[in-house]
This record gives structure tokens, C-alpha cells and sequence, in this order.
């Protein structure tokens, strides 16, 4: 739809760029002629708008987006039909300058747990609000959430986008939404209530950690995950325990809400102790010295002392070599003998006579 660039929606919203694109609508970044300021244009595909159902459902939606406010919350602004020109359906929305969370870990690599806990603590505490006014995101996931490429307090860094296709709570079946990868179980089936989005909350939790698909990260043979098995780094295990309890499949295993949540993360810090695997080497290497040292002490007892004795005989006497002085014999008026009349010895330089001359 990028041929919408440059068209005014609803006489007051020029399209300049795009921002994004989705299964269901594309993001267009625009200027809002009569506030004279940036915002973001959802719009959604043609194709879509043509089910009068749909549309309805996404105008009541949106309104209840609008409702939110929440600091980790994106904005919703304005909402409605276009009129003149393309006719489309249109969410305004705040927007939000930056890289999605998906961009941010590949730049940066896997996070370390305080660092996933920066970004997934306060997206719980989004959830928290939404909940409340039952309403459910069911897309949870790193591409929904936004790094601010700038950002002045109170704005916060990480943002959480795509409420305007958000639904009521609800626990009868509807068409898949949501993104596979990071869909609970009963989410691909049909149901959306607030516990599907605490799964996918902590499925986004392990990406961060491991930066692996979350496919690959269960194992569908043994039926059960080992996203233990590809952390970069060790975590406490505390926060073993809240991960696994956000992630399980069982829907009744879950925390209950999202606030349950909060109240974990926040009941004190989470320290970051020796992976599994690690504290065992640990602990035997410890044990192996304690071994070591009480062997020691008990070797030392069991062997006898060295007791210098004292003899009762007369030390042996010590000998001696007596020095022994030999005169040196002078020698007086000694001269060395002189050769009278030597013979001529003919030497290689003169060129004459045998090699051995």
C-alpha cells in the first residue's frame, strides 16, 4: 500500500512514509495538518475492509484501546473511515520513534535476565492495566514492542504497540490471531483471555534470553521445553520458576493474572546464581577439598611423630686431614737451548717443494 504515500486521509492526516506492515493492516508514519505534529496512520487492508463485520468489531475495538493509558501503553489518538480519495479504515495512533525489540536483540545479542527483566517488568504492568478494563493484546511478542531511539522522562524506552487490534476478553472461539510462535496453546485454537497473553509474555522473555526460536525450544518428543538447555548466561532460579509458570501449557498452572505477576517480580531482587550444572561442579569441587583436608588430619594422626633421640655414647671423634706442604723447587740460571744453523723449512707460500713441506 505504499502507493498511498503522500494521500491526506480524512483531510487531515498526510501520509509521508511507511512504517510497518502486518497480516492485517500497514503503519504509515503521517503529519497531522491541523495539530502540526507527528502521528502514526494504521490502516487496514483493503481486502479486510470489505467485511462490514470486521470493520465494526475493529471501530469498537479501537475505542476501547483509546481508553488506555498507561505509560508503556502507545496512544491511540483518533479513529475512522475515509471518506474521500481510498477508502479504507484508519486507527491514529502516537508514534513512536525506534527499533523494534526483534531489531534491538539482534544488534545486541541475547539480553542478560536483569536486562529482559527491564523490558518484560514493565509490558507486565501494561497487561496489568489492560486486564483490568478487560481488554486482551493477544499478539504479545518482540516485534510489538518498541525501543525509544529517544526518549525524555517520564517517556519510558519500551513501548508496547498494536492495541488497535486488540480484543475484549472473551472465552469462545474465534479466528487465529495472534502470531504462532509466541500463541499459548488454546489461543491456536480459538480462545483469548488474559492468560494468553501472560504465556506469550514469557515465551518473548525466553527470546530475549536465548535469542532461539520458541519453537525450537520445546521439545515436542518428550513434551516438555528446554530452554534451559540455550541460556547464554546462568539465571537464579526464582526466575526459573516464574518463567516456567508463565509458560505453562496447562492454562490453570498460570499465574492468574497479570498483576499476580508484578507482585512476583517486585517481591525482591531476583540474584543471579550458578545454572544448575554449574553449582554441581561447584559443590563437588568443594567437597572434594573438604575430603582432601580431612583425610589429611586424619593421616596426621594416625602416623607417628618424628622424635629427634638423644645417644648416650661419646660423640665419635671428628678427623681431620693434617696440611701438607710441598717445597717448590727452584730452578736457577735456567736458559733454553739454542739451534745453531737451523735448516731452511720450505713453506707453501714460497710455491716450491711438496704439499707437506
Amino acid at each position: 500500500m505504499s502507493e498511498l504515500i503522500g494521500e491526506i486521509i480524512d483531510g487531515r492526516y498526510q501520509l509521508t512514509r511507511v512504517v510497518g506492515s502486518g497480516g492485517m493492516a500497514t503503519i504509515y508514519a503521517a503529519i497531522d495538518l491541523r495539530l502540526d505534529r507527528q502521528v502514526a496512520v494504521k490502516i487496514m487492508h483493503s481486502h479486510l475492509a470489505q467485511d462490514e463485520q470486521f470493520v465494526s468489531r475493529f471501530i469498537r475495538e479501537a475505542k476501547a484501546a483509546a481508553s488506555l493509558s498507561h505509560p508503556n501503553i502507545v496512544a491511540v489518538l483518533d479513529q475512522g473511515w475515509n471518506q474521500g480519495g481510498s477508502p479504507c479504515v484508519f486507527i491514529v495512533m502516537e508514534l513512536i520513534e525506534g527499533a523494534t525489540l526483534r531489531d534491538y536483540l539482534i544488534e545486541q545479542g541475547s539480553l542478560s535476565p536483569e536486562r529482559a527483566l527491564s523490558i518484560i517488568t514493565p509490558v507486565a504492568s501494561a497487561l496489568a492495566a489492560a486486564h483490568k478494563l478487560g481488554i486482551v493484546h493477544r499478539d504479545i511478542k518482540p516485534e510489538n514492542i518498541i525501543r525509544r531511539s529517544v526518549f525524555i522522562p517520564p517517556a519510558k524506552p519500551f513501548i508496547l504497540v498494536d492495541f488497535a487490534g486488540i480484543y475484549p476478553q472473551q472465552n469462545f472461539a474465534t479466528p487465529l490471531q495472534g502470531s504462532p510462535e509466541y500463541a499459548a496453546p488454546e489461543q491456536l485454537q480459538g480462545e483469548i483471555n488474559p492468560k494468553t497473553d501472560l504465556y506469550s509474555l514469557g515465551i518473548t522473555c525466553l527470546h530475549l534470553l536465548t535469542q532461539m526460536s520458541p519453537f525450537d525450544l520445546f521439545d515436542i518428543k518428550a513434551n516438555t521445553w528446554v530452554w534451559k538447555d540455550y541460556l547464554k548466561r546462568p539465571i537464579s532460579q526464582r526466575l526459573t520458576r516464574i518463567l516456567n509458570q508463565l509458560i505453562e501449557r496447562n492454562p490453570n498452572k498460570r499465574y492468574p493474572s497479570a498483576m499476580a505477576v508484578m507482585q512476583d517480580l517486585k517481591s525482591g531482587p531476583i540474584p543471579v546464581n550458578l545454572t544448575k550444572a554449574v553449582q554441581q561442579k561447584w559443590v563437588l569441587t568443594a567437597w572434594g577439598g573438604v575430603a582432601l583436608a580431612l583425610f589429611s588430619l586424619f593421616m596426621s594422626s594416625r602416623l607417628p611423630s618424628f622424635v629427634p633421640q638423644i645417644s648416650s655414647q661419646p660423640p665419635e671423634p671428628i678427623y681431620q686431614v693434617p696440611d701438607i706442604k710441598i717445597p717448590v723447587p727452584q730452578i736457577e740460571n735456567f736458559a733454553p737451548p739454542i739451534l745453531q744453523n737451523p735448516e731452511t723449512v720450505r713453506t707453501l707460500s714460497k710455491n716450491t717443494g711438496p704439499v707437506w713441506s
